[in-house]
């Protein structure tokens, strides 16, 4: 096997890693939304907010 086909290997390799941990990162955030109730809340009313904003804009 070629050094440059080892190192794409290599390469290949550290984009998996480093893509399982911001999944796993991302997975846990979105997760932390529904475990703690003030942040769900302040969530909501954030999107409640965009809506209603973006509703009258249209009308």
């Amino acid at each position: 096997m070629s050094l440059l086909k080892k190192t794409q290997q290599i390469v290949d390799l550290l984009f998996v890693v480093s893509d399982m941990d911001g999944y796993v990162e991302q997975t846990e955030a979105y997760a932390s939304l529904f475990e703690n109730k003030s942040k769900y809340n302040a969530m909501m009313a954030a999107l409640a907010g965009m809506m209603y904003r973006e509703f009258n804009r249209a009308l």
